[in-house]
């Protein structure tokens, strides 16, 4: 020490080891300095730091759809499914007489009877409509048409959301199109789990349609909201569309909410196109029904442009 610092040797001894206590702390405290301060500044920059992910990943979320819809309509006579109670088959063209003549050879009392309806119409470009539930409370219609699918709603998003709203918007309506109309009478029809929208009524509201249901026919988000985010199971409803002598195209809008408010209308198509619910003209060109009382010789009753003798001839009833 003394060689690498020559004025200590003039000092005592006690002063030159105070000196070289003296050097060392300082020595301690530059690489405490020096390997520390990084530390020491994490630490305080930690909860800034934390803050700006957090808002960056909040960030992310948002831009990510509040939430996606499947829609699926149902399907029946395929695989033995009955149809639901007061379906028609309707085709935009008359059958030819040796398509009725096949339709009214087929027998109700076959227990694969509405597969081979549905196996005979469906290649020749038929479609099916049903009969509407008969909701208590619902708008006063005459002889009304329905459409029923399902419509599941998912959130990707990490945050919570809930539909709060959703409104049926037509965009437009025209007569409807059917040259043949097939009413079939049986089958088994499944119980109401969900809303209705009767588009002909001017109500835009969903109403609840579950027949024990306490509310039902009171609009469903008056009591009901949908929620969604945050790893929530997808929301589901059993969606039926209502219209009463025109055809109609419309489409849904959705508002929710979440921790910054209120955001609407999200529009809700079916693959980008709008719905569409279709009626059943009157006095079709040609008609075909069970006779579920099999009061007469044959099963089959029809009007319009028969070309066939496997049919009795009566008064349309839809």
């Amino acid at each position: 020490m003394d060689n690498r610092v020559p004025g200590l040797r003039e000092l005592p001894r006690r002063q030159r080891w105070r000196y070289a206590a003296l050097a060392g702390a300082f020595a301690l405290g530059v690489f405490l300095a020096v390997n520390l301060a990084p530390v020491v500044v994490g630490l305080l920059t930690t909860d800034t730091t934390v803050q700006v992910q957090k808002e960056a990943e909040r960030n992310a979320d948002g831009r990510l759809p509040p939430f996606t819809a499947e829609v699926t309509y149902e399907s029946y006579g395929e695989f033995g499914t009955s149809f639901p109670d007061g379906t028609t088959i309707v085709l935009d063209r008359v059958l030819t007489p040796g398509e009725q003549a096949k339709l009214t050879s087929l027998d109700l009392r076959n227990e694969r009877f509405h597969q081979e309806v549905w196996d005979l119409l469906e290649p020749l470009g038929a479609r099916i409509v049903t009969s509407p539930s008969n909701v208590v409370g619902g708008p006063p219609v005459t002889g009304p048409w329905a459409r029923t699918f399902q419509l599941k709603l998912h959130s990707d998003r990490a945050r919570e959301l809930s539909i709060v709203d959703l409104r049926a918007t037509v965009k437009d309506c025209s007569p409807p199109t059917a040259r043949t109309a097939v009413f079939l009478g049986s089958g088994g029809s499944a119980s109401i789990q969900g809303v209705v929208w009767y588009l002909a009524s001017g109500v835009d509201v969903p109403l609840i349609s579950d027949e024990d249901a306490p509310n039902v026919g009171q609009p469903f988000f008056r009591y009901n909201q949908i929620d969604l985010g945050d790893g929530a199971s997808p929301g589901a409803l059993r969606v039926e569309s209502v219209v009463d002598k025109e055809s109609c195209s419309w489409h849904i809008d959705a508002t929710y909410t979440d921790t910054e408010g209120r955001h609407g209308p999200v529009r809700i198509t079916h693959d980008g196109e709008p719905f569409f619910t279709e009626a059943v003209p009157k006095n079709p060109g040609l008609w075909f029904g069970v006779d579920l009382g099999l009061t007469g010789g044959k099963p089959w009753m029809c009007s319009g442009a028969v070309a066939t003798a496997g049919c009795t001839p009566s008064t349309p009833s839809m």
